[in-house]
């Protein structure tokens, strides 16, 4: 996770980008919660939920 922030973050500083992100098992929600992201479109139908953390 540290790794892909530090891309997220460098991709911040190039080109602006304002969002990062995701989609994600039930089981990962708390997880990517502790790590700044929220949740924006819960699992249904066994779509992946949706996580969004915005950046700095």
């Amino acid at each position: 996770m540290s790794f892909a922030s530090d891309v997220i973050s460098d991709a911040n500083n190039l080109v602006g980008c304002r969002t990062a992100r995701l989609d994600c098992k039930d089981a990962l929600v708390g997880y990517y919660e502790k790590k700044g992201f929220t949740t924006f479109n819960k699992n249904s139908e066994k779509n992946p939920n949706r996580m969004i953390r915005i950046l700095a």
